[in-house]
């Protein structure tokens, strides 16, 4: 009977281990997501532009009235609330692209490092953006939409790989990609640690732009 209780109590203490496990890995997750976006979101700026000068020699048309109102509408559009579309699922790391110049991270380091293959697709609801700017998932039907969906259906496009933590779960790599336009975009390699509760970028290394 003894033996019994024994056996049940431990793997009570396993799964209980286990569940904990996954929920801190969870936790985690949301938070490196949710501190990318807010982050990266900050690079959104939309342009100012002024008309070029008149062909002929005479005095320019463009006037501080209309200086003024571009400026104006800058600063409605960088103010204004933000959509964010984000791919649901987390694409597979590539190890390949790990970092060539990095003080805070070696690549023989990531062997130490585990991937999170328990979440495959990311939940809105546990990701939290700043201010009011909302959250909805890329849908594959914008691609047919001018402009690919940027500026009507969304502004920012943001989609993720599964996240790389070490065995404290207080340092991750991860690989990003982040669309501002349909041909202004760009992927980079970040590694962040986490420090007083708070994740902080460490090295970035872009692999690509568009």
């Amino acid at each position: 009977m003894k033996n019994v209780i024994l056996i049940i109590s431990v793997f009570f203490i396993s799964c209980t281990k286990s569940e904990d496990k996954k929920d801190y890995e969870t936790e985690n997750v949301y938070e490196v997501i949710s501190y990318l976006i807010n982050y990266k979101s900050k690079d959104f700026l939309p342009s100012v532009a002024f008309p070029p000068l008149p062909d002929n020699k005479g005095m320019p048309v463009y006037t501080t009235k209309d200086s003024l109102s571009s400026y104006r509408y800058f600063y409605e559009q960088f103010k204004r609330n933000k959509v964010i579309a984000i791919e649901k699922s987390l694409k597979p790391f590539k190890e390949k692209y790990l970092f060539d110049d990095c003080k805070y991270f070696k690549s023989d380091e990531y062997n130490k490092f585990t991937s999170t293959d328990k979440i495959s697709s990311l939940d809105l609801e546990k990701i939290f953006v700043k201010e009011n700017d909302s959250l909805i998932f890329y849908n594959e039907t914008f691609k047919e939409l001018e402009g690919r969906g940027f500026g009507n259906k969304f502004d920012i496009f943001f989609e993720f790989s599964k996240i790389s933590f070490n065995k404290s779960y207080n340092k991750a790599v991860i690989y990003l990609g982040v669309s501002f336009g349909k041909l202004n975009g760009f992927s980079t390699l970040i590694y962040l640690e986490k420090k007083h509760f708070h994740w902080e970028i460490k090295c970035e290394e872009t692999l690509s732009i568009s």
